[in-house]
C-alpha cells in the first residue's frame, strides 16, 4: 500500500467581518455622512445604517445600488455578503461543535498520518475537521447511519466504532482506482483453486494475481493495514453491485490471512446481496453466516477427506505437513494454522512453517 500527499487545508478567519465594514470605510474615505449615502442609494438610512452593521443582508438590488454609488461591480459585493453569511454559519459551527470535537481524541490520528490519510497536526479542532473530510460525512453523528453494519463487541476487545469507519472508508475509497467487470459467482467458484494456489506465493506475486482475479470475476479483493486495537481481520460488503472483500494483517501470518480470504469469499459465494459481515476475531456466539464461512474456507483451503485423514495421524510432523501440503498444493503453514485450530498441534509447535507478512508503508516528504 501506498500513501498519498494530503493538501493542507484553506485558511478560515477567526472572526466574521460583515461588508458594512467596507461600505463603512469607503463612506468615511468620501467623506460622506450616512444620510447621504442613503440618499444616493434611494434607501432609508435606517436601511443602510443595518447594512453597515451587518444586520441587513446584501440583495442583487443592493449589490447593483452599491456598485452604482461607490463604484465597484455587484459581483464584488455580493462575494462579500456570501462569505461573510458563510463564516458567521462555520463560527456558530464552531461554538456548537465544541463537544462533538472531543469526539476526535476516539479516532487513530497518528495511524492515519502514517498511513498519509490526513496531513500531521497537533491541534485538536484541525485534527476534526481532517477526519470528517477524509469520512466524507459532515457531523460524527451522520457517520453511523452511512456505516450499514452492526457494531458488536467481542469478549476481550470492544470494537472500536471509529476505528472501524476509518478502515472500512479507506477500502471504499480505493474503489475508483478499480475496473471491475459484472459479477460473476460462477467465475469465482472456477477461480477457487487458482486463488489456493497463491497461497505459495509472496505478497508482491499474489496481490497483483488475486486483484487480477477480481476484476475478472467482478469482486473488488483490497489489502488495507489494520488499526491496533480494532479485532477486525475482514469484511465482505457490497457497493454498486460489487462484492468487496477487505482483509489486513492483524495476525500477520499466511494461515490467519488466506483463512480470512477464503471466509469472506463464502460470504460473498452462499450469501444474499447487500448485507455486510465483519470478521471479528475471538467473537463468540456465531452466527450460522459466519460458521457457514468458517467451514466453507475450511474446506476450500483442505477438503474434508484430507484433514480428517491428518487427524487420525498419532502425531502430525512437520513431515507429515509439507507432504500433505505439497499434495494440495497450498503453503504449509495454512494447514499447521487449521491443525493448531482443532487442537492436533500445540500452538507453540511447527510456526516455523508458517509464513509472516508486514506492511511496507511509503511515507509523505
Amino acid at each position: 500500500m501506498t500513501s498519498t500527499p494530503v493538501k493542507p487545508g484553506p485558511y478560515y478567519p477567526p472572526v466574521a467581518i460583515p461588508p458594512g465594514v467596507t461600505i463603512e470605510e469607503m463612506r468615511i474615505d468620501k467623506g460622506w455622512t450616512q444620510a447621504k449615502l442613503a440618499r444616493k442609494m434611494g434607501r432609508p438610512v435606517q436601511v443602510v445604517n443595518e447594512i453597515i452593521k451587518g444586520k441587513k443582508e446584501i440583495t442583487a438590488d443592493t449589490a447593483i445600488e452599491l456598485s452604482r454609488v461607490l463604484g465597484y461591480p455587484a459581483s464584488f459585493w455580493l462575494n462579500l455578503e456570501a462569505n461573510h453569511r458563510e463564516n458567521v454559519a462555520r463560527l456558530e459551527r464552531l461554538k456548537a461543535e465544541e463537544e462533538e470535537v472531543k469526539k476526535t481524541r476516539n479516532f487513530p490520528y497518528a495511524e492515519m498520518v502514517r498511513y498519509g490519510l490526513v496531513p500531521p497536526t497537533q491541534i485538536l479542532r484541525e485534527r476534526f475537521e481532517h477526519v470528517l473530510t477524509f469520512l466524507g460525512v459532515a457531523c460524527f453523528d451522520a457517520l453511523e447511519s452511512n456505516l450499514p453494519v452492526v457494531f458488536r463487541k467481542t469478549g476481550r476487545l470492544p470494537v472500536s466504532f471509529e476505528k472501524l469507519a476509518v478502515w472500512l472508508q479507506m477500502g471504499e475509497l480505493a474503489l475508483p482506482k478499480l475496473k471491475l467487470g459484472r459479477f460473476s459467482k460462477s467465475r469465482l467458484r472456477a477461480s477457487l483453486s487458482e486463488i489456493r494456489s497463491l497461497t505459495l506465493e509472496k505478497p508482491a506475486s499474489f496481490i497483483p494475481k488475486l486483484k487480477k482475479i477480481g476484476e475478472e470475476t467482478g469482486v473488488v479483493f483490497l489489502f488495507v493495514p489494520e488499526f491496533k486495537g480494532l479485532p477486525v481481520t475482514g469484511v465482505t460488503r457490497w457497493i454498486n453491485g460489487n462484492p468487496l472483500v477487505q482483509v489486513n494483517l492483524r495476525y500477520k501470518t499466511n494461515d490467519h490471512l488466506w483463512f480470512t480470504v477464503f471466509h469472506e469469499i463464502g460470504h460473498v459465494l452462499n450469501s444474499q446481496r447487500k448485507q455486510v459481515f465483519i470478521d471479528i476475531k475471538g467473537e463468540e456466539n456465531k452466527s450460522i453466516d459466519e460458521e457457514k464461512a468458517d467451514e466453507f474456507a475450511c474446506r476450500a483451503l483442505v477438503p474434508k477427506d484430507v484433514f480428517d485423514e491428518l487427524l487420525s495421524l498419532p502425531r502430525v510432523s512437520e513431515a507429515a505437513v509439507r507432504r500433505y501440503s505439497a499434495k494440495l498444493g497450498i503453503a504449509p503453514g495454512i494447514l499447521v494454522g487449521m491443525l493448531q485450530h482443532v487442537g492436533k498441534v500445540r500452538y507453540k509447535d511447527l510456526n516455523d512453517l508458517k509464513m509472516k507478512y508486514k506492511w511496507e508503508i511509503a511515507r509523505t516528504a
